[in-house]
């Protein structure tokens, strides 16, 4: 399988920078990255952007020292004062890392045979073309250590070139034996269809299945009897307030007795004789006994007498008033 114009191109960078050839990965992806509004030049500085490749290649490294290092990697020697100065007056004209890598690339493959180093610089590369070529043409992919081993004894000899090809050869056939890859279906072959076996066409016999044990239903608990809420106390209302007894009614008034009827003595046909009472002690009390038949004798012939007139009350009872009124007075004092 031959490589392509941009793999070859590829393979001719990683040899000026990395010295060795492409794994299969890198060649496959940065190959693919070159078009033509992305030139060589601008794969070259993404690659030289790579953490890996910048540990390499510092920004702060010296050009003398960076182009120290391509002329190893290509032409397996340090650069002459001539070529020294001269790729540094490129650099120092505003070629940046990148283009002075192609540049250099391109001035070493065409430089008239016999130039010391063009020898070794094209056997390098045959051998990093010829590993490329194996792992794309196989499928096969060595890691970076092994191909960096393969490229480290190239030199300006022809049997160290023929001996980085065999080595190549052996370590793509130990891949192959320890991880065999299976062979592609040539086209237009129809895969085997696997027939599928007879159906029976009997039924297999019923199964019966027993119905489940009914499982008793668990025992309903009852739910504990909500606690008897006490009745609240029944509020006794106040005693009705006491009605305050009526007023007292005043005690009637005595009644005054009716006024003693003056009933006029019959008019005496005689007068009646004189009772005259001994007048009684200062502070001592009335004679009941006198009065009483004084009294009684009055009355006597009041009864006796016959009633005429009442016109006139005779003297003689005024006396017997007098006398009873004094005896009255007496009796009050």
């Amino acid at each position: 399988m031959a490589l392509s114009d941009n793999q070859l191109a590829i393979t001719r960078v990683y040899l000026a920078l990395l010295n060795r050839a492409p794994e299969m990965g890198g060649l496959d992806y940065w190959s693919s990255e070159i078009s033509d509004t992305h030139a060589l030049n601008d794969v070259v500085n993404s690659i030289l952007s790579v953490n890996d490749v910048k540990i390499l290649y510092p920004d702060k490294m010296p050009s003398d020292q960076f182009l120290t290092a391509i002329y190893q990697n290509l032409f397996q020697k340090v650069p002459d004062a001539q070529g020294m100065d001269y790729w540094q007056s490129k650099i120092a004209e505003g070629v940046d890392r990148a283009g002075v890598v192609v540049q250099i690339i391109e001035a070493g493959l065409q430089v008239a045979d016999g130039t010391p180093g063009k020898a070794c610089l094209l056997n390098r590369y045959e051998a990093a073309c010829y590993a490329a070529d194996m792992q794309m043409s196989t499928g096969l992919e060595l890691p970076p250590s092994q191909l960096a081993e393969v490229l480290s004894g190239v030199t300006d000899a022809a049997d160290s070139l023929q001996s980085a090809m065999n080595s190549v050869s052996e370590l793509l056939t130990v891949i192959t034996i320890d991880d065999p890859v299976e062979e592609a279906p040539p086209e237009n072959t129809t895969p085997p269809v696997d027939t599928p076996p007879p159906v029976d066409e009997t039924p297999p016999p019923a199964v019966i299945t027993p119905p489940p044990e009914e499982t008793p239903p668990p025992p309903v608990e009852t739910p504990p009897l909500p606690e008897e809420t006490p009745p609240p106390p029944v509020e006794t209302p106040p005693p009705p307030e006491e009605t305050p007894p009526p007023p007292e009614e005043p005690p009637p008034l005595p009644v005054e007795p009716p006024p003693f009827p003056v009933v006029p003595p019959p008019a005496l046909t005689s007068p009646p004789t004189a009772v005259v009472l001994p007048p009684a002690e200062t502070g001592s009390s009335v004679n009941t006994a006198s009065i009483a038949d004084v009294m009684s004798q009055s009355r006597l012939t009041d009864s006796a007498a016959p009633a005429e007139s009442t016109e006139h009350v005779p003297a003689a009872n005024e006396n017997v008033l007098d006398v009873v009124g004094v005896h009255a007075v007496t009796l009050v004092m």
